[in-house]
Order: structure tokens, then C-alpha cells, then sequence
């Protein structure tokens, strides 16, 4: 195993975070669970629709209404909304019930983003949201010995210049905290 993997997993265990993971039909999530759960990484919660407590679905239901109501939300479609278990694990992190949501199994990319982009917002200074992969490669003279971080692979396909820019600036955001990388961006066409 990568020492850089074994490093985000101690960082994780030392910081004993609650992650939702809204995909409780999915083995590989159940196994998921039981894996984190057991090493000690995070506090592990698989939302199933009976986990969904009826009143926090009210009131994530006001709080997303009250997010989305410009965008001509209505509260009737916010209560529709927060009964999936994706935006009510959003929200939880939003009401601070929770650290973060991990999704993508059986829901798709841009379903995931959609969550976390109207629940959680992005952050202002980037103003995009964007994604990243961590990818570890057997040759250590190359990138980071052997780490680099790959960004925008998912979410932004044909980014402008602005975006690019935000975008690399978050990745070597991402390689500098998470990490402990001294980030070298490179940009790629």
C-alpha cells in the first residue's frame, strides 16, 4: 500500500469524522462501512429511507427551501427533494449532523455534484465546483514521488480560463493540505 494512502488514513482516524453514505443497497457500501467502521477511519453512517427521521426531513426540507427559494424552489418540492436519501445526507452536513457524504455507486456524477453544489454551495474564492483524483504510480521520480493529483476529470469537461484557473488552484489546494505536497500544476489540452 502507498505510504501516501496510509497517511490520509491516519489523518482521517486522528480527526474521527461522521461520513453519510446515502447508498445503503449497494454491497460494496455496506462492505465500505464495515471496513471504515472497523480500522477506525471515520464514523460511518449508511442512511437507508428508515434512518430518514421524519422531523430533521422537515426541517432540511425549510433549510433547502430556504437555499433554493430564488431559484424558484417551493417548499413542496424541497420536502420531495430531502426525501432522497443524496440531499438528505447533504443537508446533514449543512446542519453540521455530519462532516461530509460520499456518494456515487448507484447515484451518477453529476447527481452527486448537483447535491453538493445546492446543499453545500461552493467555495467563494473558487467559485466552481470541481473534482479530483488521487492517483499513485509505481515509478516515484515521477510527480510527488509517485503521487499526483488529477483535477477537473468529472465535473468541469471544457473548463474556460476562469474555471481552469479556479480549478487548479483548488487541486493544489487539495495536494498542499491533504497531502503535504509542495503542488507543480500543470496544465494539460
Amino acid at each position: 500500500m502507498s505510504n501516501i494512502i496510509e497517511k490520509i488514513r491516519q489523518q482521517a482516524k486522528a480527526q474521527a469524522k461522521t461520513i453519510v453514505l446515502p447508498e445503503s443497497e449497494e454491497p460494496r457500501i455496506q462492505t465500505a462501512a464495515q471496513l471504515i467502521q472497523r480500522q477506525g477511519i471515520a464514523q460511518a453512517l449508511v442512511l437507508s429511507p428508515d434512518k430518514m427521521d421524519n422531523r430533521m426531513k422537515e426541517k432540511y426540507a425549510q433549510d433547502f427551501f430556504a437555499l433554493r427559494k430564488s431559484k424558484g424552489m417551493t417548499l413542496e418540492k424541497a420536502r420531495e427533494v430531502v426525501a432522497q436519501p443524496l440531499y438528505y445526507a447533504a443537508m446533514m452536513v449543512k446542519g453540521g449532523s455530519a462532516h461530509g457524504f460520499v456518494a456515487g455507486a448507484d447515484y451518477t456524477t453529476p447527481d452527486v455534484a448537483r447535491a453538493a453544489i445546492r446543499c453545500l454551495g461552493v467555495i467563494p474564492r473558487i467559485k466552481v465546483a470541481c473534482s479530483c483524483f488521487i492517483m499513485v504510480v509505481s515509478d516515484k521520480s515521477l510527480g510527488e514521488k509517485g503521487v499526483f493529483v488529477f483535477a477537473d476529470c468529472g465535473i468541469v469537461p471544457e473548463p474556460n480560463s476562469e474555471q481552469l484557473a479556479s480549478i487548479a488552484v483548488s487541486a493544489a489546494d487539495l495536494a498542499r493540505r491533504v497531502l503535504g505536497i509542495k503542488p507543480r500544476v500543470a496544465l494539460l489540452h
